[in-house]
């Protein structure tokens, strides 16, 4: 379900805003919560698991601060 939100919101290279994908998390299994998984947030939950997701830092263009990018690998 993790992978699914991810794709969802990704580009054409993989690449998703976490923020984006933990909304679209929400909407497809509204009860799903990263401390049922022993993770305070999202992304320790995704950190925590380095052989399937990989997060990126980035300043997107016009924006001031960094965002929190996903990818899913396979």
């Amino acid at each position: 379900m993790i992978r699914q939100a991810i794709w969802e919101g990704s580009d054409e290279e993989g690449w998703a805003q976490l923020g984006a994908a933990g909304h679209y998390l929400n909407k497809i299994r509204p009860d799903f919560d990263p401390r049922l998984y022993g993770q305070k947030k999202l992304r320790h939950l995704l950190r925590e698991h380095p052989r399937h997701f990989t997060l990126e830092e980035r300043i997107p263009p016009g924006a001031t601060g960094k965002t929190l990018y996903v990818r899913a690998l396979e």
